[in-house]
């Protein structure tokens, strides 16, 4: 009988080290999820920022290029009413 009563005493140390390891474990693995979260959300905030920045990018050279063409264009006219003097 105090066999028995040991083996249940130590099966019962084991499995309460099991779970202690078990929730180690868990909480491990849930900060390694907030991390990902966080990183995850670093990275979309950058990306979102780079996004923007190439959109303002964009409306600038489209504004270069359409004022360039109307350098152009004025020029154009310029030569053309320089010609018939």
């Amino acid at each position: 009988m105090k066999d028995l009563v040991t083996a249940t005493e130590g099966t019962r140390q084991v499995e309460m080290k099991e779970q202690a390891v078990a929730r180690e474990c868990m909480q491990e693995l849930n900060e390694i999820h907030a991390a990902q979260t966080r990183e995850d959300l670093g990275a979309e905030a950058k990306l979102n920022q780079l996004i923007r920045e190439l959109e303002t990018l964009a409306k600038g050279w489209a504004i270069i290029a359409v004022s360039g063409a109307e350098l152009l264009s004025f020029e154009d006219d310029r030569s053309v009413e320089g010609d018939s003097f």
